[in-house]
C-alpha cells in the first residue's frame, strides 16, 4: 500500500525510529551503484560552524577579561562554552554518520564503516517544514541491519543531482505492522 492507497508515507510518520521494525527489501527489486560515486560536501557550514565559535569564545574571553573573573561573567562564560561543547558533539556525531561514498559493495561513512547492501533494509526520509509551511527534505537515512545507519543532508551536497540518481533507485524502509 503506498499514499495513494491511503497509507501515510513512511517519511512523514513521528513515530521513534528505534522502535520500528523494517521488513526486508526485496533484494531484486533495486539497482544498486556499479561505478563508485563520492559524494561532495559544501564546507559553507563549516565555515559558519567555525565563524560561530570564533564569535561566541572570543566574546565569551572578551567578557572575561573586562569584568575582572567576577562569579556571574564566569558562570555566563561557563554556560556559553558548554553550549559550544553541545553543538560541537551533535556535528562529530552527524560528520560519523554522513556518507563519503557508493559503490556495488554498499556504502562508506565518514568514519569508515562499509555498510553493506547484503545488510540494507531501506531508505527513510525525513522532512521538515518551513516558515512558509512547505515539506522539504532535511536528511535521507539509509537503514541497515544489526542497528547500521548513515546519513545524506541533501542541502549540503555539492553534486546533488548524482547523488539522487543513485538515491532515488533505491527501496523505502518498509514499517512491519
Amino acid at each position: 500500500m503506498n499514499a495513494a492507497q491511503g497509507e501515510q508515507p513512511f517519511g512523514k510518520q513521528s513515530l521513534n525510529q528505534k522502535a520500528l521494525q523494517f521488513a526486508e527489501p526485496d533484494a531484486q527489486n533495486f539497482k544498486k551503484p556499479v561505478q563508485p560515486l563520492a559524494v561532495l560536501y559544501n564546507r559553507k557550514a563549516n565555515v559558519a560552524a567555525i565563524i560561530l565559535y570564533c564569535i561566541v569564545g572570543g566574546l565569551s574571553l572578551l567578557l572575561l577579561i573586562s569584568s575582572g573573573g567576577r562569579p556571574a561573567s564566569l558562570i555566563i562564560v561557563f554556560l556559553n562554552l558548554a553550549i559550544l561543547a553541545i553543538i560541537i558533539f551533535y556535528r562529530m556525531a552527524a560528520k560519523r554518520k554522513s556518507i563519503v561514498s557508493f559503490d556495488a559493495n554498499g556504502i562508506t561513512c565518514a568514519d569508515g564503516r562499509q555498510l553493506l547492501w547484503t545488510n540494507f533494509k531501506g531508505k527513510h526520509i525525513r522532512l521538515r517544514r518551513t516558515q512558509s509551511g512547505l515539506q522539504r527534505i532535511w536528511r535521507i537515512e539509509f537503514i541497515f541491519s544489526e542497528g547500521g545507519e548513515a546519513w545524506l543532508i541533501p542541502l549540503r551536497l555539492k553534486n546533488y543531482e548524482e547523488v539522487l540518481s543513485v538515491v532515488k533507485v533505491l527501496p523505502e524502509a518498509v514499517v512491519k505492522k
